[in-house]
């Protein structure tokens, strides 16, 4: 049976407004860089609307520096409430394969840790070409598994073994083979593809957050108890460090 990934992100979201900029907000480069930042540095200067599409609870909007405009779009109303509590900013419920907004109306699209889970993800990609200006860059991250040799390796193998997450592949995978076509086809032109590591410490508070912060499509409340307990035995003796490896995609729409 195919997994239905749009039902479940609806209701995970509901019940989790917030939850990625929870965790990810405070994680940190060697640069002392959030994934946040991270994704906002191949944004040209120069002005002009930046388009966050899948934007959650809205970090982007609070990192994005003056002289740009900012719109967030979402498909999930309680994401959107807790996005305009934190402060002024413009948002729309909407779904990112139907962007509402004009063509080549955009400076740049941003996509932070959402392509992953996206639903038709090459008609996503189509809209962002027909949003994006003749030059206009659009910068995506998704999470990627740690490799063996990170020592947060086996923490991430854990939790996800709980969960029965293992095998369970995200529907919107972009796989390097197939990147550049599937990019070509939305007028796109990939620039860049990178990994970037950012590090949070996890002490027993923050235990439960971490643990629901996983995509978790099928599991039950046993599996989810098991996995905060698990990471609550794991800082039993203090803090420890959990490193979030993260995939960096930047392309810029043809000209023609």
């Amino acid at each position: 049976m195919t997994a239905d990934w749009p039902s479940y992100l609806d209701r995970y979201h509901a019940d989790h407004p917030g939850i990625t900029e929870d965790v990810l907000g405070c994680a940190a480069d060697e640069s002392g860089r959030s994934p946040y930042d991270w994704l906002l540095e191949p944004v040209p200067a120069g002005g002009g609307v930046v388009l966050d599409i899948g934007c959650g609870s809205a970090p982007v909007a609070r990192r994005l520096g003056g002289g740009h405009g900012y719109v967030g779009v979402d498909r999930s109303a309680s994401e959107l409430r807790r996005a305009v509590a934190t402060g002024p900013v413009a948002v729309a419920l909407a779904d990112a394969r139907a962007l509402p907004v004009g063509d080549a109306q955009a400076h740049a699209i941003v996509a932070s840790m959402m392509l992953m889970v996206a639903a038709e993800v090459d008609r996503v990609l189509a809209e962002v070409g027909r949003v994006l200006r003749p030059g206009g860059t659009f910068v995506a991250t998704f999470p990627t598994r740690a490799a063996d040799d990170d020592p947060s390796a086996g923490v991430f193998a854990e939790v996800l073994a709980v969960l029965g997450q293992r095998q369970v592949r995200y529907p919107g995978s972009l796989d390097p083979p197939t990147l550049r076509p599937r990019l070509a086809a939305a007028g796109l032109a990939l620039s860049e593809d990178v990994h970037g590591r950012f590090t949070r410490h996890v002490g027993v508070e923050q235990c439960r957050l971490v643990a629901d912060s996983f995509y978790a499509i099928g599991a039950d409340d046993a599996q989810l108890a098991e996995a905060r307990a698990r990471l609550r035995a794991r800082a039993a003796t203090g803090p420890f460090p959990l490193t979030y490896r993260v995939r960096r995609l930047v392309a810029v729409r043809r000209s023609h």
